[in-house]
């Protein structure tokens, strides 16, 4: 706010109460500056802590998937779904794009369960049990093998 000689009182008295509400303007503009200051930096510390804060959740996602072999555990599942919806509403809140929970998972990620075969060195033995009648004792027909059943034991 300038103001030109014309505007300013000739009187010492009018000019010191016209300096003083001046410094008393500025001291306010200060302090609202400083306030806004304290504001911003508020709020970029919020920012990163959500950022710590989501990068914490993908890392859990991570290491609970990579639990998550054989058989699955419910609770684990669980486990993820809620850390997965928590990320999502962070990343909302944040502004960004929320991600699809399952593009995240992989089909590749399941192992198959169960034993592996035996090696092929070891010895094999076959055992076939026959029936003692190659007849039927009801209608004297031949008997037509039903199926098979293979079983590997190691001793």
């Amino acid at each position: 706010m300038t103001s030109s000689n014309a505007s300013l009182p000739d009187d010492i008295d009018a000019l010191k109460a016209l300096l003083l509400a001046r410094e008393a303007e500025l001291r306010e503009r200060d302090s609202d500056v400083e306030n806004l200051r304290g504001t911003v930096a508020t709020l970029q510390r919020t920012l990163s802590d959500r950022a710590l804060e989501i990068e914490s959740l993908k890392l859990w996602i991570a290491k609970l998937q990579r639990m998550q072999f054989g058989r699955k555990s419910e609770k684990i599942d669980r486990q993820i779904e809620q850390l997965e919806l928590r990320l999502e509403d962070l990343q909302a809140d944040e502004g960004a794009g929320v991600l699809d929970a399952s593009e995240q998972r992989s089909k590749d990620a399941t192992r198959p369960t169960g034993r592996r075969a035996l090696p092929d060195h070891l010895p094999r033995e076959d055992l076939v049990h026959q029936p003692d009648d190659v007849c039927c004792p009801q209608c004297g027909g031949t008997l037509n093998e039903l199926g098979e059943d293979i079983a590997e034991q190691l001793e």
